[in-house]
């Protein structure tokens, strides 16, 4: 493991679609998950926790296999069964992508807020 300290936009990018998967091993429940709906979007293998926001962004698009908050055991078990089979589970990454943006875009969240406001602010 490297230490990359922070990291601009290119180089998180890079990051994140070269890495074998990506994990966000929070126990307290994640209202938005950025750095693992970030990872999703660059088709990483995303290994989330079961809660907050997660089991939503599963059910929407198939993205994220997801642990038990709080069981380190149930979390290594996870992180090796995506390790073991890397091809399909960035394959299922890339499948998913088209779900991906029509649930988590920026175009898709600006016509919600457009919808919820009723009518573009003058």
């Amino acid at each position: 493991m490297t230490y990359l300290g922070e990291v601009d936009l290119p180089g998180k990018l890079a990051l994140l679609r070269g890495c074998s998967a990506f994990c966000q091993p929070s126990r307290a429940p994640e209202a938005r998950g950025m750095a693992a709906l970030e990872a999703m979007a660059c088709a990483a293998p995303a290994i989330v926790p079961d809660a907050g926001i997660f089991p939503e962004v599963h059910a929407l698009t198939g993205l994220g296999r997801r642990f038990t908050p709080g069981d380190p055991d149930h979390l290594a078990h996870v992180i090796a069964a995506v390790m073991d089979n890397l091809v399909p589970a960035r394959q299922a990454a890339l499948d998913a992508l088209p779900a991906f943006a029509a649930h988590f875009s920026a175009a898709r969240m600006a016509d919600d807020v457009l919808a919820a406001c009723g009518s573009p602010i003058a």
